[in-house]
C-alpha cells in the first residue's frame, strides 16, 4: 500500500515538475525577448485577431508613408525648379535693362536667352525615381523638347509639321515689307508689323504648337495633371504643376522670342530699336509670369501661384504624415499591451518558480531513496 501511494505521489510530482520546467522556459524566453509569445498559438483568440489587425494596419500606414515620402521629394523638386526657372529668366531680363541699345548687346541677349532655355529645359526635364516631375500623366517621357523651337518638326505639308519659330515669325511679316504675298497657313493669325504684334506671335507659336496639328507631341511632350496616388483612405494628392503650365510657357516663350527674333528680315524685327522694345516687352512679361498674383484664370496663373499651390500640397503631405504617425503610435500601443511582457513581473515569477522547482527536485530525490526500512 505504501509503495503504491509513493508511486502515485511520485508520478504527480513528476508531472508538476514538467509543468514548472515548461513555465520556467516560457518565462526565460519572455524576459529575453520582451514578448509574451512568438506565435499566435500562445495567444487567446481575440488577442491573435487584434494582433493580425494591428499589423495589417501598420503595413498599410507604412505604404502610405512611403508614398508621402516620394511625393515630398517631388514637391521639393517642384519648388527648386520654380526658383531656378525664375532665376535663369531674371538673369536675361536684367541684361535687357542693363546693356546699351546696339547690335552687340542684342547678340549677348540672344546668347544668354538660348543658354537660359537650355538650362530651364534641363530643370523641367528632371525626374525622381525614374518619373519625370513635370510630365503629368506621361511621367515616363521628358516633358519638353525645345529643339522644335529652333528646328521645327516634320516638313511643310506633313500632318505633324511644326515650323521653326523663326520661320513662323518670318511668314507673319507685313506683306510687301519682308515677304510678299499672303502668309502661309503656318503663319501667325495676325500680321507682324510692330514689337507688340511680334510679341503676340511668339506667344501664339508656343500656345499653338504645344502639340502638332495631327495631335502628336509638339514642344510639350507631357500629359495632363494626374489625380495623384493615395496618401490615405479616400485621399489622393499629387504635385500641382506640369511643364506647360501658363507661368512656365510664358517664360519659355519670352526667352525664345529674344533668342530667335534677331534683326535679320526673316527673323521678325526691323532694327535694333525694335528689338530693344520687343526685348523690354518680353522682360516685362517674364516678370508677370514669374510673380503676378493669381487672377482666377488658369491662363494668368504665375509661377508664384504655382509655388503657393505647391506649399499647400506640402502642408497636406505633412499633416497626413503626422496623422499616420499618431495612428501608428496607437497601433504600437495596442500591440505592446497584447504582446509585451512586464520584465519585473516576469523576473519575480521566474524566481518564485525556480524556488518551487528546487524544492520539488529535493522532494523527488527523497522519494527515490524511500524504502520500507526508512519508512518504519
Amino acid at each position: 500500500m505504501t509503495q503504491i501511494n509513493t508511486n502515485t505521489y511520485f508520478n504527480l510530482l513528476r508531472s508538476d515538475l514538467s509543468r514548472m520546467q515548461t513555465e520556467t522556459a516560457t518565462l526565460s524566453q519572455q524576459i529575453s525577448s520582451g514578448k509574451k509569445t512568438d506565435r499566435f498559438g500562445g495567444m487567446r483568440t481575440n488577442e491573435a485577431r487584434n494582433v493580425v489587425s494591428m499589423r495589417n494596419e501598420m503595413q498599410r500606414l507604412e505604404t502610405f508613408q512611403h508614398t508621402i515620402g516620394t511625393l515630398e521629394t517631388r514637391a521639393e523638386r517642384v519648388e527648386l525648379s520654380i526658383n531656378k526657372t525664375t532665376d535663369f529668366a531674371e538673369t536675361v531680363k536684367d541684361m535687357v535693362y542693363g546693356l546699351p541699345n546696339n547690335s552687340t548687346s542684342q547678340r549677348q541677349i540672344e546668347y544668354e536667352a538660348k543658354n537660359a532655355l537650355d538650362s530651364i529645359q534641363s530643370v523641367l526635364n528632371s525626374s525622381v525615381n525614374g518619373m519625370y516631375v513635370f510630365s503629368g500623366e506621361n511621367a515616363l517621357t521628358p516633358p519638353i523638347n525645345l529643339d522644335i523651337v529652333e528646328n521645327g518638326k516634320g516638313a511643310p505639308g506633313d500632318a505633324d509639321y511644326i515650323p521653326p519659330l523663326e520661320d513662323f515669325l518670318a511668314d507673319g511679316r507685313t506683306p510687301g515689307n519682308y515677304t510678299p504675298g499672303p502668309p502661309p497657313p503656318e503663319a501667325p493669325t495676325s500680321e507682324i508689323d510692330s514689337p507688340t504684334s511680334l510679341h503676340g506671335a511668339v506667344q501664339e507659336w508656343f500656345e499653338r504648337f504645344e502639340a502638332a496639328p495631327d495631335g502628336s507631341t509638339g514642344w510639350y511632350q507631357g500629359g495632363d495633371l494626374p489625380e495623384g496616388p493615395y496618401i490615405a483612405d479616400n485621399q489622393r494628392a499629387g504635385p500641382p504643376g506640369v511643364a506647360n503650365d501658363p507661368g512656365f510657357r510664358k517664360i519659355l516663350a519670352n526667352l525664345a522670342g529674344m533668342a530667335y527674333s534677331g534683326t535679320a528680315p526673316e527673323a521678325g524685327v526691323a532694327n535694333d530699336q525694335e528689338y530693344q522694345a520687343f526685348a523690354e516687352m518680353s522682360s516685362l512679361s517674364i516678370t508677370e509670369a514669374a510673380g503676378v498674383t493669381y487672377s482666377g484664370s488658369d491662363n494668368d496663373r504665375s509661377l508664384r501661384d504655382l509655388m503657393a499651390e505647391n506649399g499647400l500640397f506640402r502642408q497636406t503631405l505633412e499633416t497626413q504624415k503626422e496623422r499616420h504617425d499618431d495612428t501608428k503610435k496607437f497601433a504600437n500601443s495596442v500591440l505592446n499591451d497584447i504582446e509585451s511582457v512586464d520584465p519585473a513581473d516576469a523576473i519575480t515569477k521566474l524566481q518564485e518558480l525556480q524556488f518551487q522547482l528546487q524544492a520539488s527536485y529535493n522532494l523527488t530525490g527523497q522519494l527515490r531513496q524511500l524504502s520500507l526500512v526508512n519508512f518504519l
